[in-house]
């Protein structure tokens, strides 16, 4: 996730939303219907459903669980061979 704002589904609350968005320089937005992105989103930019969803999360969670395995690894030795001897 890159940001998140709060508040009911109106055009106020997701131009928040795109203001805090703007930084990452995002090409293209998968989103659901709610109107609000069809009237501030260009529509070369902007895709409606879930067409790509799979493929995302697919690389999400593939990412997910390489860094849990990571952790899992760092956990298992705390302390260097040297540290041990001290």
């Amino acid at each position: 996730m890159l940001a998140s704002v709060f508040g009911r589904r109106k055009d106020v609350v997701f131009k928040d939303l795109k203001a805090l968005l703007e930084s990452f320089n995002i090409s293209h937005y998968y989103t659901d219907d709610w109107g609000a992105y069809e009237r501030h989103l260009a529509s070369e930019k902007h895709e409606t459903g879930k067409t790509n969803t799979q493929k995302i999360e697919h690389k999400n969670h593939t990412i997910e669980r390489g860094l849990n395995a990571w952790r899992v690894k760092q956990s298992a030795f705390p302390c260097s061979k040297k540290c041990m001897i001290l």
